[in-house]
């Protein structure tokens, strides 16, 4: 559900802009993982990076794909 509603915004925003912020997000991400003390915040950064990675997704698609 949350893809399908990130795949506008690679029409709205430019498929490049949305790759690098989903390129940024995964890093961002695991960084954050390498510095957390808890599980709970090592979990919340696997929440950024599975984010991240719908943004790579959606915004690495070609042209004319679903």
């Amino acid at each position: 559900m949350i893809s399908y509603g990130m795949c506008h915004g690679g029409r709205r925003f430019g498929r490049v802009r949305v790759l690098l912020a989903g390129i940024l997000s995964v890093a961002a991400g695991t960084i954050a993982f390498g510095l957390s003390e808890t599980i709970e915040a090592a979990m919340a950064t696997r929440v950024v990076q599975g984010l991240g990675v719908g943004l790579i997704n959606v915004g690495g698609k070609q042209q004319g794909s679903i």
